[in-house]
């Protein structure tokens, strides 16, 4: 099963409308089975889905507490595509869709709002690792992709080649429970859609051979670098970069940032952006207990804890200090008797048992590689989250 949610900081971007075509249109393409998950407050496609009589979606309401298992609902149903409607990252945490997607798009007016609002959630996507891509919506009707536009966006991420143009079909159509491709009328932008859902398309993971839904797996991320100088003092708050100004989000933009982070790795990273936008791919578990190089770990934001732990190694339980945590693992201080490749139990306050690769030993430094389940991983970043509200979180 795949998963392809629409997110934007603002509301008006055309989330939901964009997420009901491209639902209908896998349908159309082929597949036998095609879900509609709204998480907007809003619950703007509820209506619509209710009026459609041609090709009736499978469409369910869901909150960010029940969206991990409304998700393991459809794939156990069978479920090939599930497409998400978000609401406005700006006013409601999506750090669940976030978690659960497979392909992130994010639509975006050509104007300047639209423009800053794109620019600033990709600082919470990229933390996911996973491909996201920029569709333009609502330009002038046969007019080319806005070059000024397109290269505003290209600074963060790459672009659909498919621009949406300005059509009142749209609005009609979700008056009525219809799309444009039901609507007669010229121009008619159903031509631009169904590129749209190409795109996409050749964009979201394959399903395993014979058409399986692929299964969920535990989040395999690389942990924080391991030549981190404990002596260095932390930096500010993970912030959001909008329009060359730098605004901090505190702890709402780490909630769902580091809830993106936590997500499952990849199946590949989106192509056509500039690398010094884009979070790395997750780097492969090493075999035959190689370590993997500290360079290659660093993909992901570091926060200081510098908090009493425990840890367990078989039936024996030791002291440590955690120095820095991030979504995929973690940075602790202790002369313990480990070795890469060893697995281990991390036990932070008020977090469960966190289930851990050494993948880095260096003196009294270890670092570790999370390996644990969606609900876990959505646990871990609400008190982590809770940290950096209390005050006591920082960035390294």
């Amino acid at each position: 099963m795949r998963v392809l949610a629409f997110a934007s900081q603002k509301s008006g971007a055309g989330k939901t409308t964009l997420a009901g075509h491209m639902a209908v249109l896998a349908q159309k393409s082929g597949m036998s089975s095609v879900a509609l998950i709204d998480i907007d407050p809003e619950a703007s496609l509820a209506d619509w889905c209710v009026q459609r009589t041609e090709l009736p979606l499978n469409y369910a309401r869901a909150t960010q507490a029940d969206l991990l298992q409304k998700i393991e609902s459809l794939r156990a149903e069978g479920t090939e595509l599930v497409v998400i409607d978000t609401p406005a990252a700006l006013g409601q945490s999506i750090e669940a869709a976030l978690v659960v997607a497979d392909l992130i798009a994010i639509p975006a007016r050509p104007c300047a709002h639209d423009l800053d609002a794109a620019s600033a959630i990709v600082e919470l996507v990229q933390l996911s690792g996973k491909p996201f891509v920029f569709v333009i919506n609502g330009v002038e009707a046969d007019a080319e992709l806005p070059q000024e536009v397109v290269m505003t966006l290209a600074q963060h991420g790459p672009v659909a080649t498919a621009a949406i143009p300005r059509n009142i079909a749209f609005v009609q159509g979700m008056m009525d429970g219809r799309t444009v491709m039901e609507i007669d009328g010229e121009p008619s932008p159903s031509g631009n859609v169904q590129k749209l859902w190409e795109y996409l398309a050749k964009r979201l993971p394959k399903l395993n051979e014979g058409g399986a839904a692929a299964a969920p797996r535990p989040a395999d991320i690389p942990p924080p670098p391991v030549d981190a100088d404990p002596a260095k003092p932390a930096g500010d708050l993970f912030s959001n970069k909008v329009a060359g100004k730098g605004e901090s989000s505190a702890a709402s933009a780490f909630q769902s940032g580091m809830a993106a982070a936590v997500a499952e790795s990849a199946p590949a990273t989106a192509a056509g952006a500039p690398a010094a936008s884009l979070a790395a791919t997750p780097a492969p578990a090493s075999d035959g207990g190689e370590q993997s190089s500290p360079e290659a770990m660093r993909k992901y934001p570091r926060f200081v804890y510098d908090r009493p732990a425990k840890i367990k190694l078989g039936d024996k339980e030791y002291d440590c200090v955690v120095h820095d945590i991030s979504a995929g693992g973690a940075l602790i201080m202790a002369n313990l008797p480990f070795k890469v490749g060893d697995i281990v139990f991390l036990k932070l306050e008020s977090i469960d048992d966190l289930t851990s690769e050494v993948r880095h030993r260096e003196e009294d430094r270890v670092g570790l590689r999370f390996k644990i389940e969606p609900r876990q991983q959505l646990s871990l970043v609400k008190s982590l989250s809770a940290m950096v509200q209390a005050g006591t979180g920082r960035r390294a």
